[in-house]
């Protein structure tokens, strides 16, 4: 390993406007155009000196030695593709570019620290076509003979203080530059957590579920940013100021209430808040009869929309105005359904199924129940709680249903999404409902994580991060997200970076076991054996004993040398067994780490039968079966998963 460094640079990082999209469309043009895309830029960076690091997918990491240099070769790229669009007007090439000057650290070829994380966070914020600086750069270049426009001190994600940002206004760009300062601090929103005033305890699912209501509604609205329920409901009993709220979240508006239920009746007080200066935008007191919450909670997202100046489309309002179902009690009990869902455990999710069901008996025509009930055995059959074939069939009927009755239904999209990418393998069907999914409901942040995950599946790992990074963006505290966002890191053999999601992920929550999980098998990769085995060992405590986090910690202790444990581990499985699931891929673990080769891929080929979710992951992308992926069997295995084309 070479010896760490830190030092002062620049770094720049680019990225392609639209590339994922064009690949949907016209894969072989979308190739076209990044290989035009990469000299274009790469000639650039030869004149101005600057130290190509990586490929980002469709973009680049570049380190420069001073922030001039950084400057003038942003400058020149985006003129070079200004001159190449005008003479080709039907494919254009648009990127934006983001610069910040800071210590970063340099280990393996590779540079980490605040100037890459804050480089990273300044490209999304710039124009098609445009440049986003931050102060210390912006410092040094200001009397170079440019334009600069300051959007003023911006919150940035994992970023503690506020940064100043500049964008340099390029001929052509201008008119493209919508974000202006005041703009910045009203296009994003969190719903805090709803107060439960005066009522029971028993109506603390009432409370939750029309927080989530409303964040929902406002998900439809486009050009709304919302955070996620995950990310807001840890502020569920705080006491921080609202501006912290505000920059823990990347927000500039928060909406924050109470909600008192009396009988058929319920108050509700509602307060938005520019985050900047606690100045309130909007304030309503709503006294109404139950039987008009979905009214209500439409009310209120157009208020916010209007408060923060947001258009809202004819489609978006259309689906906003979907009344969900006319039976209160089938609502009540889908809110309590959506109250355990939300917790995740095996007792949770056996609980949320119970009350989606019914509902349903109250009203078999109510979708979000129907979609609900998908998510339910989807997550059971993730996890092999139930044999995972049996769980998504489940699924994809609760799906299909919701479907039918609303085909502009996202959640149930995703969830027969879900089904299509681990079920049916039908990868090419599921990445289009994912994309529907979103399209319908840019915010979703479920939509943008699971469609990560099956983009890792397919081994399109650059798409993946890029998409798991979008739903870290609107669920920025999802533990499950957070964790997700590691393990594509780690199928990248970003192996130093994906430990330090991890950790992070752990400061939130230490006591979710797929953060243990997943960091154990960063740490058995790099060789930090007792490190590993520590993880997969807080793994199987927090995962109440699951056998498939069980069969991880086996495959560790043979990959340790340790036959006698791990083997003691596989009698424990087969023991297991005879009271409860144990998906064959556990011993399949197991028996690859102790050499067994052919019964390896005697219990791959069982799982393969049940669905196991993590077989497409294990067989196509895990870098810890390298070796297995090497086989004739494992190619002839990934042919039947259809995912020998897409192999990376």
């Amino acid at each position: 390993m070479q010896q760490t460094q830190r030092q002062m640079v620049t770094i720049m990082i680019t990225d392609m406007v639209g590339y994922s999209a064009l690949t949907q469309q016209d894969d072989t043009l979308a190739l076209q155009l990044l290989d035009e895309h990469r000299q274009i830029c790469r000639m650039q960076f030869e004149r101005f000196e600057g130290k190509e690091i990586k490929t980002t997918g469709d973009g680049f990491l570049v380190e420069f030695t001073n922030p001039l240099a950084a400057v003038e070769c942003a400058v020149e790229i985006q003129n070079a593709f200004k001159d190449r669009n005008d003479q080709s007007p039907d494919h254009t090439i648009l990127l934006r570019i983001g610069i910040h000057l800071d210590n970063v650290i340099h280990q393996d070829g590779d540079v980490f620290g605040n100037g890459v994380n804050i480089a990273s966070r300044l490209e999304p914020l710039s124009d098609a076509g445009g440049i986003c600086i931050s102060l210390p750069v912006y410092e040094r270049v200001r009397n170079l003979d440019l334009s600069f426009v300051s959007l003023g001190k911006q919150p940035l994600k994992n970023i503690q203080e506020p940064l100043e940002i500049y964008k340099i206004m390029l001929p052509g760009v201008q008119d493209q530059t919508h974000l202006t300062p005041m703009q910045s601090h009203i296009q994003s929103v969190a719903v805090l957590p709803f107060r439960n005033r005066d009522s029971t305890a028993e109506d603390e699912y009432f409370t939750d579920g029309l927080t989530e209501d409303i964040i929902a509604q406002l998900t439809r609205i486009g050009a709304l940013k919302v955070i996620s329920r995950t990310s807001t409901m840890q502020y569920k009993h705080t006491e921080k100021p609202l501006r912290t709220i505000g920059q823990e979240l990347g927000v500039t508006t928060l909406l924050e209430g109470s909600v008192r239920m009396v009988g058929s009746r319920v108050r509700i007080n509602a307060n938005l808040i520019d985050v900047a200066n606690d100045q309130q935008l909007w304030a309503e007191t709503y006294d109404r009869k139950l039987t008009d919450i979905f009214e209500l909670q439409l009310e209120v997202a157009e208020k916010i929309a209007d408060a923060l100046k947001t258009q809202i489309s004819v489609a978006e309002k259309q689906r906003m105005e979907r009344t969900p179902t006319d039976d209160m009690e089938a609502y009540q009990l889908y809110l309590k359904g959506r109250f355990y869902w939300a917790k995740r455990t095996e007792s949770a999710l056996n609980a949320a199924g119970d009350y989606f069901r019914q509902a349903l008996k109250k009203d078999p025509n109510y979708v979000e129940a129907h979609a609900g009930l998908a998510f339910v055995y989807n997550t059971l059959g993730d996890w092999v709680v139930m044999p995972p074939k049996e769980a998504y069939r489940q699924a994809k009927v609760s799906a299909k249903k919701a479907l039918e009755l609303n085909p502009l239904s996202a959640k149930a999209l995703t969830g027969l999404a879900h089904v299509r990418c681990h079920y049916e393998w039908d990868w090419q069907r599921a990445e289009e409902m994912f994309q529907q999914a979103i399209d319908l409901n840019p915010g979703y942040g479920t939509a943008h994580h699971w469609y990560a995950e099956c983009l890792a599946a397919m081994g399109r790992l650059d798409e993946a991060l890029k998409e798991i990074q979008l739903a870290r963006e609107f669920d920025p505290f999802s533990l499950q997200i957070n964790a997700s966002y590691g393990l594509i890191l780690y199928f990248l053999r970003r192996y130093n970076e994906a430990i330090n999601q991890y950790q992070n992920t752990l400061e939130m929550n230490n006591r979710f076991f797929a953060v243990h999980l997943f960091s154990g098998l960063a740490y058995l990769k790099v060789g930090q054996l007792d490190a590993a085995l520590l993880q997969l060992e807080q793994a199987v405590t927090l995962s109440d004993n699951s056998p498939f986090v069980i069969a991880w910690l086996g495959y560790g202790h043979a990959l340790n040398g340790q036959e006698d444990i791990a083997r003691q581990i596989l009698q424990q499985l087969n023991e297991i067994s005879q009271q409860r699931y144990v998906t064959p891929q556990a011993c399949a673990l197991i028996h690859w780490g102790l050499g067994e080769q052919a019964q390896t891929f005697r219990d791959l080929k069982a799982a393969m039968k049940d669905r196991s979710l993590w077989l497409a992951y294990l067989l196509h992308v895990d870098p810890l079966f390298d070796e297995l992926r090497r086989q004739p069997e494992c190619q002839a295995l990934m042919d039947k998963m259809q995912l020998q084309n897409s192999h990376a």
